[in-house]
């Protein structure tokens, strides 16, 4: 499993604490479709009809946020890592070209610093 070690915003403490778990076991949720395909997936509403049942359970219970975006860290085609940020307004969660291209600069370099200290 992928578990929260750390992060930034409001009761993000609690919410490791509580243990914010991503499964690494086969089933048909976002997460695991991030993590078993290396694909950002962002989530714009986890309560639309398209998208409810694809928000597994152990998160509806944990986080209270309507948007979310995942960008998986992925070492040789498996998971390490996932980044993650989320929002309580559905929708809110945008990003400009540059922005978009700096975070997958910084997931390439946590993979390159991964990759030179195992």
């Amino acid at each position: 499993a992928l578990r929260g070690r750390f992060g930034f915003g409001q009761d993000v403490d609690q919410i490791i604490k509580r243990g914010f778990i991503v499964p690494l076991t086969p089933v048909r949720d976002a997460f695991y479709a991030s993590i078993s395909k290396g694909a950002d997936i962002y989530i714009e509403d986890v309560n639309a009809e398209n998208i409810r049942e694809h928000i597994p359970s152990w998160y509806r219970k944990l986080v209270p946020a309507r948007s979310l975006v995942l960008f998986p860290i992925m070492i040789n085609k498996k998971p390490v890592g996932l980044f993650y940020a989320d929002c309580d307004i559905p929708g809110s969660i945008r990003f400009e070209a540059t922005e978009l291209s700096l975070l997958k600069t910084l997931r390439n370099q946590a993979v390159l610093a991964i990759k030179t200290h195992s």
